[in-house]
């Protein structure tokens, strides 16, 4: 069960009466724009998306130096996507890999299984989720934010170190949260889904025309997964079948409470997650209910946002927690893992035009990491770890027009890591805007991602600690072609070229294992996107991704790395647009695991209808997830006896939200 942290609580207390004697600003939408909050010129055209993420202040996605793709709240609502990790598997050049535990995101042929997505930088609203123990963030249901309270993500592809430090290695993921305004009132949602699934979020929404804005939701979800899995590596011809009952299940709760007061912002968040693990992980029994894992990630903070004279200053203080408890019963060991990290953050950026053609964006980062714990429980008594660290960054980048049709980038951040010394990374950019719709991307970019506390000091009976591990290092070189035409067509082409040094991996040492920096990556990769609107409302989106990423000594193609990605994207209005058909089509490629199994190429369908009803504010929502029932499987880690782990067949989902 989840329990509320006494900041958290206090401020969702405190913030209630805020706005109390004022009614909400937002109302219900008129007929035209019930469906999408867009009128129906405004949905017939394809506008240039704003992205704040890219230089740290808003700008058009055709200004920005990078790849970018903008997700909204209306696309989340419309093709039915569930968890952070159904958005970003139906984003142009991402992947996604699900162990029965965990979700795991694969970039630009990228996607080493069990990483805990430490090569990508999550936000929200500009703040770093990634934790400070694993460098971990969980996109399933341990995403801390319902996907239903998000406003919009912000896909930046690329390295971001340049602006961000550690982490922003392939891509920076900022998730925008809804403000209270877009709910205006009360606001429930139900969710009844395949494997006994139950999804329920209430929230509360309002604000004033004083610039006061309050957002507060409480969502929680069970799940009993799949019944039965069968895993013929557990085939044995004394005990049986090697099948997994009963032992899927899923546990998530989450709280969230946002206050505006004109420039500053309050911020609240905690989830906690309990899944059960069905697959004999760690050298668990399989159907053992009582091996598990539990995560809570919460942090509460503040942002300021204004102008001091001809500056624009955002200054951020946050507090963050972690806890991780991992419960591991096997047929004749049984063992507990726990880490938990407690972090401050400081951050002051500062924007300012100093003239026409010339923008400087300056700022610095501390972090300071009271508690970096790893604690291993055998029985024997507790093997604990605990450690602290800091880190100060500093980060520059000048945005020069040098004509009307040509701007250049130029940033760099340099920090410094208690544990690993100073580092430096650049960011380069030319663009060339030919005419208004036309956009031309030369770009290269530096990142890099120190190991993290579980990567140094996680130790053993069969494990051995390296604090001698040196950060990963990447460059990329990168050219992107945009174009929009006639307001209905947009196109985007993106080639690449990536080199990796002093990749951490895993290997061995003699019976045990251990990180080191044994190996390097090269990746090459072309991706192209094009995407339609019609006068009548239907869109049109699709992507191919070619990507070759091999080990810089063997030349082999890195395990779990597809070469071939694809996506299609239909929504279309049915006989009104109140009513909305909208189908979502994935093919990832060949791929092979760290042994050499091969997983299969496969294409999943995935079909929602979604209807506004007149006179309700709120929605119908029902999907159908891998339509044609395709049996398709993902590489696992080096826990698992299993190097494929199989994946759910079709499944349905049923949900309402209701807004009073």
């Amino acid at each position: 069960m989840l329990r509320p942290s006494p900041l958290l609580v206090a401020l969702w207390l405190a913030a209630a009466p805020v706005l109390a004697q004022s009614p909400p600003a937002a109302s219900p939408s008129p007929p035209d724009t019930a469906l999408t909050g867009q009128s129906l010129e405004e949905l017939m055209t394809i506008k240039v998306d704003t992205v704040s993420g890219a230089a740290k202040r808003e700008q058009l996605v055709t200004e920005a130096p990078s790849s970018v793709t903008v997700v909204t709240a209306h696309e989340i609502a419309t093709y039915g996507w569930r968890t952070l990790a159904e958005v970003l598997r139906a984003q142009r050049g991402f992947y996604v890999t699900y162990d029965r535990n965990y979700a795991y995101l694969g970039a630009r042929g990228f996607g080493r299984p069990t990483d805990y997505n430490n090569r990508v930088l999550f936000l929200v609203n500009g703040h770093r989720l990634n934790d400070n123990v694993f460098d971990a963030v969980g996109l399933g249901t341990d995403f801390p934010i319902d996907i239903q309270l998000v406003d919009r993500i912000e896909i930046i592809r690329g390295p971001g170190s340049a602006l961000y430090g550690t982490s922003a290695f392939f891509a920076v993921v900022d998730v925008i949260l809804k403000k209270g305004a877009a709910l205006g009132g009360v606001e429930g949602s139900l969710e009844s889904a395949s494997l006994g699934t139950w999804r329920a979020r209430g929230s509360f929404g309002a604000s004033d025309e004083r610039g006061h804005d309050l957002l507060l939701s409480a969502s929680h979800l069970t799940s009993d997964g799949a019944s039965t899995l069968h895993y013929p590596e557990y085939d044995d011809p004394v005990t049986g079948p090697g099948i997994s009952v009963g032992a899927d299940g899923d546990r998530a709760s989450s709280l969230l409470a946002s206050v505006r007061l004109g420039r500053l912002a309050l911020e609240g968040t905690m989830v906690e997650r309990e899944k059960h693990l069905p697959t004999g992980a760690w050298g668990t029994a399989l159907s053992e209910p009582a091996s598990q894992t539990i995560d809570r990630r919460a942090w509460f903070g503040a942002t300021w946002r204004g102008d001091v004279g001809t500056t624009n200053l955002t200054v951020r203080g946050f507090y963050d927690h972690m806890r991780y408890e991992g419960t591991y019963v096997g047929e004749e060991d049984t063992y507990a893992e726990y880490s938990g990290g407690d972090w401050l953050v400081g951050e002051l950026t500062a924007s300012r035009r100093l003239s026409p053609r010339h923008r400087l964006t300056f700022g610095s980062e501390y972090r300071e990491h009271l508690r970096q714990m790893q604690l291993i429980d055998r029985g024997a008594g507790p093997e604990e770890d605990n450690h602290r660290s800091r880190q100060l960054g500093v980060y520059v980048q000048d945005e020069v027009r040098l004509g009307e049709k040509v701007s250049a980038v130029l940033g760099a951040r340099a920090d410094y890591w208690s544990l690993d010394g100073w580092s430096a990374h650049p960011r380069l950019g030319l663009i060339v805007r030919p005419d208004a719709d036309t956009s031309l991307k030369f770009l290269y970019g530096g990142a890099y991602r120190a190991p993290n506390a579980y990567e140094r000091f996680y130790t053993q009976e069969d494990f051995v600690a390296n604090p001698a591990l040196k950060p990963e290092t990447l460059r990329t070189g990168e050219v992107v072609a945009e174009r929009y035409v006639g307001g209905r067509l947009r196109l985007s082409t993106s080639v690449y070229v990536t080199r990796i040094e002093k990749l951490i991996s895993q290997v061995a040492i003699g019976d045990s294992a251990t990180y080191a920096n044994a190996s390097s990556a090269h990746a090459v990769g072309a991706e192209f996107e094009a995407e339609r609107r019609w006068v009548n409302g239907v869109l049109l989106r699709g992507s191919v991704v070619a990507q070759d990423t091999d080990d810089g000594t063997t030349h082999e193609r890195l395990s779990n790395s597809p070469g071939m990605l694809g996506l299609f994207r239909l929504e279309s209005p049915i006989v009104t647009r109140r009513a909305t058909l909208a189908l979502d089509w994935q093919y990832v490629g060949e791929r092979h695991s760290d042994l050499g199994a091969i997983a299969d190429a496969y294409a999943l369908t995935n079909l929602t209808f979604r209807v506004t009803p007149r006179g309700l504010r709120g929605s119908i929502a029902a999907s159908v997830y891998n339509l044609f029932d395709v049996s398709y499987a993902d590489p696992v880690g080096a826990e698992f006896r299993q190097e494929l782990i199989g994946q759910d067949g079709r499944t349905f989902s049923l949900r309402i939200t209701l807004g009073l």
